[in-house]
Parts: structure tokens; C-alpha cells; sequence
């Protein structure tokens, strides 16, 4: 089992990313491309409306003292419900946006749509962030995107309170628009909850003022996490990019176009979560198109076969299953002279060769790739013949995919998100043993 594909796409000189892992345990050397345009555009027109509604509700909740003159001369309340309303309706329009980019941007922008309830290393990084505000931890983590405690922060008063607050802000519209508008046949149900339309605006008003304490606290945190973690944070929802001041101080890759560069899954796909590799660079290819310079191959169990591949490449990116130690499911990203270290730790048969032989035998050949990447997940059940991998392991794909993007981004190479789906003549396995087919076979 072994295939790959050189698809061509468009490429631009970007910024890089380095390595992480899911737990915030990692060595950052680089700046890392976080926040797409669409995401830094949505946050910026959500805050801007956020504001201008929370100043012009107060108003509306605490009127002004009244003229001298006729209402009709000054209008001065007409012109705040204006505003208002108009507000209301660039943050309804930001919103729906930023939720579907989310299906189309990378990973960092659907954190704020989900809390992880199921793993257990995020509520113990939740509870780590939590000591580290009260000033009980040394040192805080870095982390790519949002800490965890941001995330879970972010997806319960910012998600969940901009959504209360758009559909009980259109339930109230749709009380001066008519029972006949589509405000009120879409979001009428509202008042079968609270039939008393005052309710509806007391709830309405308490949701302005949770908004106003999260705006306070998140801009406090903003600025703690800049310099207590040091990390970017204020400046990278400006450029997108994230830099990490204490980081090792290593040279910046040479690897740009038109260098040779290989993206490598390996594994076997009938040992559970051996196949990790395997179905970590058959999701980047159904993801992603590389440029021409830029070879996507699943090695699967070929070992010394590999080695012509390695050959032809100046740099090498391999998603494997490895044993690190750690919990299972956690990413750990190794480099260079560190990868030949920790590739190669199980053999499935006598006549498997580990990846580590295959880099020797690539060396001695006298041109290994001279830059190694190597983005490793923590197994759980090497021991699970025919079985899927688990969801430790699985819910680690995307994560993978997405370092592996920033990587290229910092050797110069812009991948390019896939709008059509792969054709099945496309695909990097065949029916059947594809990570869709296969899963759903063994789940049955």
C-alpha cells in the first residue's frame, strides 16, 4: 500500500509555524500563522458592533432626559434605536459568517464552536490556566490558538451569548415588524418561553451587561496573556500571526521553492492506531493542494522502499504513531536530529523495517532530506487487529493536518484549502481501505 500525488496549486511566501503539541507541552522556535483574514475581520466588526450596541442599549434601557421641544424636532431617540438596530444587523451578519468560515478555515477557527467535554488533558490544561490566573503556577503553557480555558471562556459568553442575544434582539424587532415578517415567523417562538415581551427585555438587558463583563475580562486576559506567557496575542488578531519571545533561537529552514519536499504518512492501517500516519496524509491530501515541488505519499509498511523517496527530498514532514510516553492522543512534534531518535519504536512483524533503519539506509546513500519533521501522536491500542483507530488518536487528524500546513508555510510553500472534493481516481487510498470506508466497516 503506497501512493502519492504532486497536485499543483497557486503558492505565496507566507509566514511559518513551528511545532506543538495538543497539551501545550512543546518547543515553539517561529512565528506561527494562526488567524486567518475572515477571522480577524469578524472579530474586529463583532467588537466594533458589540460596542456600539452595548452603548446605544444602555440608552434605549436608561433613556435620555427628555427636551424642552417637541420630540419630533430632535429625534435624538430615533437616531440611538437606529443605530441600534443597525448594529444589531452587521453582528448578526459577522456572526453567520465567522460560523461558516469555520467549516472552511483551519483549525484555530472552529475553537470557539465546541468545548472538548470528553478529553481529559483539556480540563486538566483548564484547571493548569486557571491556577496560572490566580498566580499558583511558575509558568504558563504556550499554546497555538486559544489556551484552554480561553476556548471554553470563548464558546460560552462569546458564542453562545452573542447567539441569546441576536435572537432575543430579533424577537424584539419583530414586535414593531409585524406578526406577517420573518423576524417574527423565525424567531416568534421566543415568546412562548417568556410571554411577557418585558421578560423578553429584561433577559435581553442582562445578556448586554454579561457581554459588558466578558469584554472586560477578555481584554484584561488579552493583555495578561501578552506579557505574563509571552506571546503575541493583541498583535496576532491584527496580522494573523503569533509570535513566541522565549523561544529557541534556531535558524530558519532553507527550505524554499523550488526545493523538493516530501509529506509522508506511515503505518498500518489494520493495527488501530498505528495507522495514524496513514490517515493523517490521507486527510491533508483530501484537505489540501500543494504545488508541484511538494510530494504527499502514504508509505504505509514498505520500509527500505521508502528509501528512493527520501532520496529525492530536501525536506521530509512524516506523520507517524509514536510512542512518546505520554497520555494518548497527545501530538508532539520533533525535529531533525530528534526524529531518528523516537521513529522506529515497534516493529508489527520480523520483517517490518522500522522508519529509523530507513533514515540510516537514506544517509549512507549519501543524501538524507536536511530538514526532518517529524509530527507524532500518542497511541493508545497498537494491539487491535482490524480495528479503527481510537478517538484519542482520531480527534488528533486535524490538529496534524494543520501543523503540517504551518510547517510548509515556513519553508515557503501555501497549501491551498480544497473547494471541490476529490474525484475517486484522486484518492490517496482506494475504496475500501480509505480512512471513510474503512471506519464505517469497523464500526459495523
Amino acid at each position: 500500500m503506497m501512493s502519492a500525488v504532486a497536485p499543483p496549486a497557486e503558492t505565496e511566501p507566507d509566514l511559518a509555524a513551528d511545532a506543538t503539541d495538543a497539551a501545550g507541552e512543546h518547543a515553539i522556535a517561529r512565528p506561527v500563522y494562526i488567524y486567518e483574514a475572515p477571522v480577524r475581520i469578524c472579530h474586529w466588526v463583532s467588537a466594533f458592533s458589540i460596542f456600539v450596541l452595548v452603548v446605544t442599549g444602555y440608552l434605549i434601557g436608561t433613556p435620555l432626559p427628555s427636551f424642552a421641544s417637541e420630540a419630533s424636532d430632535s429625534f435624538v431617540m430615533g437616531y440611538i434605536r437606529f443605530t441600534h438596530f443597525a448594529a444589531g444587523q452587521v453582528l448578526a451578519v459577522s456572526f453567520l459568517t465567522r460560523i461558516l468560515w469555520a467549516f472552511a478555515g483551519n483549525y484555530h477557527s472552529r475553537q470557539i464552536f465546541y468545548i472538548p467535554v470528553h478529553r481529559r488533558q483539556f480540563w486538566k490544561d483548564v484547571l493548569h490556566e486557571i491556577r496560572c490566573y490566580a498566580f499558583l503556577e511558575p509558568k504558563p503553557k504556550m499554546y497555538l490558538g486559544h489556551n484552554p480555558l480561553a476556548q471554553a471562556a470563548m464558546f460560552t459568553c462569546f458564542t453562545l451569548g452573542v447567539a441569546f442575544m441576536i435572537v432575543t434582539g430579533v424577537a424584539l424587532y419583530s414586535e414593531g415588524t409585524g406578526n406577517d415578517s420573518w423576524q417574527h415567523k423565525l424567531f416568534g417562538w421566543v415568546f412562548a418561553i417568556w410571554s411577557n415581551s418585558q421578560d423578553v427585555r429584561t433577559w435581553h438587558h442582562l445578556g448586554m451587561w454579561m457581554l459588558i463583563i466578558f469584554f472586560i475580562l477578555h481584554v484584561y486576559a488579552v493583555i495578561r496573556e501578552d506579557i505574563m506567557s509571552r506571546q503575541s496575542i493583541i498583535s496576532s488578531m491584527i496580522s494573523g500571526v503569533r509570535q513566541y519571545r522565549d523561544s529557541a533561537s534556531r535558524p530558519v529552514p532553507t527550505c524554499l521553492q523550488p526545493t523538493r519536499i516530501l509529506v509522508l504518512g506511515i503505518g498500518n492501517i489494520l493495527w488501530a492506531d498505528e495507522g495514524f500516519g496513514v490517515r493523517a496524509v490521507e486527510e491533508f491530501h483530501r484537505r489540501y493542494a500543494v504545488p508541484d515541488n511538494v510530494t504527499i505519499l502514504d508509505g504505509g509498511t514498505q520500509g527500505l522502499q521508502l528509501v528512493n523517496y527520501l532520496r529525492e527530498a530536501d525536506c521530509l514532514i512524516v506523520f507517524d504513531a509514536v510512542d512518546y510516553g505520554l497520555e494518548p492522543g497527545q501530538l508532539k512534534v520533533l525535529r531533525d536530529e530528534d526524529v531518528p531518535r523516537f521513529t522506529g519504536v515497534r516493529k508489527m512483524s520480523l520483517h517490518h523495517t522500522s522508519f529509523q533503519e530507513v533514515i540510516s539506509a537514506t544517509d549512507l546513500l549519501g543524501h538524507c532530506p536536511k530538514h526532518l519533521v517529524l509530527v507524532g501522536c500518542q497511541p493508545l491500542d497498537l494491539e487491535d487487529w482490524g480495528g479503527s483507530l481510537t478517538q484519542a488518536v482520531r480527534n488528533q487528524i486535524d490538529p496534524a493536518v494543520e501543523l503540517a500546513s504551518s510547517i510548509l508555510a515556513e519553508w515557503g510553500v501555501k497549501v491551498t484549502a480544497r473547494i471541490a472534493p476529490l474525484r475517486e481516481s484522486e484518492w490517496l487510498l482506494a475504496n475500501g481501505i480509505d480512512h471513510l470506508h474503512y471506519e464505517m466497516r469497523a464500526w459495523t
